[in-house]
């Protein structure tokens, strides 16, 4: 009969190989190296695209994609808005996983301007005759994204918004409109109007009661 000790020696180790796997079996679970991955979706995503400028007058969402890895992302995607008016603003998105690590990334330079811009526009009198002069005073400000561009209309010919001169004989006779407009570079825009008016005789020194004195009569008919 062959001795028994080789055979009890395998059965031994046998015995500790198994051992061993059972202990490593039940030890803790291995949690994710590193988190998921953050990647921008896209900035503005869900609210007003920045125009070419960089601004937007709305409110700006970014939003951030949480990639999977072995224990999935506690969310899919991550959202924040900045609604605040302010330039080169911030706004930081942080992904979790379902093993507790995150990961984070800031966005900068975001601009928001939803303020619109002022407009002052005044004329230096109610009324004018033909042979006066108005005086037109535009001025736009914007005291965050600045001016972008100014138009002034109702005049005789298209100007800016700046102080300017125009002969009333220039204008229809009556009433007209003068708007001025300014856009700033959010793309907000505001307006604002005078009158003027214009009659061909008035009581004005040196007006339309001057000039229809001074000009000559034509006669008709038989009279001397």
């Amino acid at each position: 009969m062959p001795p028994r000790a080789p055979r009890t020696a395998l059965l031994l180790a046998l015995g500790l190989l198994v051992g061993l796997g059972s202990a490593f079996g039940h030890s803790q679970p291995v949690r994710a190296a590193t988190a998921g991955a953050v990647s921008v979706w896209g900035a503005n995503g869900n609210g007003t695209p920045a125009n070419a400028n960089g601004w937007t007058n709305g409110s700006n969402a970014l939003v951030w994609a949480c990639s999977k890895n072995r224990s999935g992302p506690v969310e899919p995607t991550v959202t924040k808005t900045v609604s605040t008016d302010g330039a080169n603003q911030s706004a930081t998105g942080t992904c979790e996983d379902q093993a507790g690590n995150s990961a984070s990334d800031t966005q900068t330079g975001i601009d928001v301007d939803t303020t619109r811009p002022t407009v002052v526009l005044r004329v230096d009198a109610a009324r004018y005759t033909v042979d006066q002069t108005v005086r037109v005073t535009c001025h736009a400000s914007d005291a965050l994204s600045g001016v972008a561009a100014t138009t002034l209309t109702g005049v005789p010919s298209a100007m800016t918004c700046q102080g300017a001169t125009v002969a009333a004989y220039q204008f229809a006779l009556g009433a007209s409109e003068l708007r001025a407009t300014a856009a700033d570079n959010a793309g907000n825009m505001s307006s604002a109007s005078a009158a003027v008016v214009v009659d061909v005789i008035g009581d004005a020194p040196g007006g339309g009661d001057d000039l229809l004195r001074s000009q000559p009569v034509r006669r008709t008919g038989g009279l001397p």
